[in-house]
Parts: structure tokens; sequence; C-alpha cells
């Protein structure tokens, strides 16, 4: 994976710069620069679907529209953590989680999902 650097230039602008050392994939982002990015990979990227994350939807009765509207919608309310070597980010609504994992400045995971306790389907 090449390496990059988000850097900032005003109070609330990160912009990638490209050649730099910084692996998104194993670099923890504080919780609000990983949501302005990942809002910058949902206008501008792509998001792929794991095989557990698919199943995981499938098992909730829950769609890939359902997983991107919490991933649109959702909020980081805790600091990445790290599993199988990546860093993963939930990304929660009052009724749904969507795990995601960066793999570049504009890919990204969803690597699991769940219906989160006492929600309604």
């Amino acid at each position: 994976m090449a390496g990059f650097l988000l850097t900032k230039q005003g109070p609330d602008d990160h912009n990638v710069v490209p050649g730099a050392t910084v692996d998104l994939g194993t670099t923890r982002l504080e919780k609000n620069r990983a949501r302005k990015l990942l809002s910058e990979v949902l206008a501008k990227g792509s998001v792929g679907f794991s095989k557990h994350a698919s199943e995981e939807l499938a098992k909730d009765n829950m769609t890939t529209v359902d997983a991107a509207n919490v991933l649109r919608c959702g909020r980081i309310t805790e600091e990445g953590e790290e599993r199988n070597g990546t860093i993963r980010y939930r990304v929660r609504t009052d009724r749904m989680c969507v795990v995601f994992a960066f793999r570049s400045p504009l890919e990204g995971t969803v690597v699991s999902a769940w219906r989160e306790k006492g929600a309604k389907r």
C-alpha cells in the first residue's frame, strides 16, 4: 500500500499528500479526522464489502444500502481499534453499527455490521 500523509491546512481541512510515509491501514486516526476522511471516501472514492460483512448484513436482515447510510450519517464515537493488522472504526447510528477500515485515502472496506441490541428490524 502506498504511503501518504494527512495534513491540516485549516481548522477543518484535511488533505492527503502522496508519497509520505503514513499507512492508513495501520495508523490510528483521531475519530473526528477518521470521520472527515470517511466522508471523502464516500464522496470521491469507493467502498467494498468483505465476505464476513456480507454474511453479517444478511444475518441481521440488513442491506448494503443500510450499511452505506450508516457510513454516510453515522458517528464514530470511539478511537479506531487494531484487529488483524488493520485499524478499524465503528460507525454507529442508534439502530446499526458498521465496522470500516481504510485501504487508501479514497478506498475502504466494510468488514462487519450488525443491528444494535434492542433496535427493531
